[in-house]
């Protein structure tokens, strides 16, 4: 209800946590966008679900290449838009080591990472507090100072540019941070650029059609 009542306002990125219990039912989502004329807007994608903290059955999480494949897949068969996921270079990975970007919980708590929420040893400060609060240095140091030129397993991948390191919480984590552009990076490319070119196509054929 939330999604009709601002359809058309502003655009909307739906993260769906996918693992090995729901993956097949994932055209149950699409399929009520579309009934309800919500994809123009609404744009849904997939998360890849990780038992970083302990609580969740790794057993049932899907692996870093059967997700990046059928990622690809899901985009492409529900007409998502595909380009906005186009490889490209990165200043840095995400919100997590942007120096001016943090989450907030209700209680003011900050942290770098979503995941982090409600681990108070991962809270990095409070805005609630004062300016002499202590803030939580050496976490806020992992998170930003680390360098993936200088890390051995990085320095001499192909795929930096576009990875930067891959996710800050899994490397912290010390779970697989490569993304998933490493298992089928050239499918990825050949897929966003069918769509590019027949968005150019139909760009190309309006303006002929107009001319006339």
């Amino acid at each position: 209800n939330n999604l009709k009542q601002i359809k058309g306002m502003i655009k909307i990125f739906m993260r769906i946590n996918t693992d090995q219990d729901n993956w097949l039912n994932l055209h149950e989502i699409v399929g009520f966008l579309k009934e309800n004329s919500l994809l123009e807007n609404v744009i849904p994608y997939l998360g890849l679900v990780t038992p970083t903290n302990g609580k969740y059955e790794g057993t049932k999480c899907l692996t870093d290449e059967m997700y990046s494949k059928f990622n690809l897949k899901f985009m492409s068969e529900n007409d998502i838009p595909i380009s906005y996921i186009y490889p490209a270079p990165k200043g840095n990975y995400c919100s997590a080591d942007k120096y001016n970007s943090f989450v907030i919980d209700p209680l003011g708590h900050l942290y770098k990472c979503w995941s982090d929420i409600g681990i108070i040893e991962q809270c990095v400060g409070n805005i609630n507090e004062d300016t002499s609060v202590n803030w939580n240095t050496e976490l806020l140091g992992c998170y930003l100072l680390y360098d993936p030129t200088e890390d051995e397993k990085c320095s001499d991948c192909k795929y930096l540019p576009v990875c930067l390191g891959g996710c800050p919480h899994n490397r912290m984590a010390d779970f697989n941070i490569c993304e998933q552009y490493r298992y089928n990076l050239q499918e990825y490319i050949t897929e966003c650029t069918k769509v590019l070119l027949a968005g150019q196509l139909t760009e190309n054929k309006k303006e002929v059609s107009e001319s006339c």
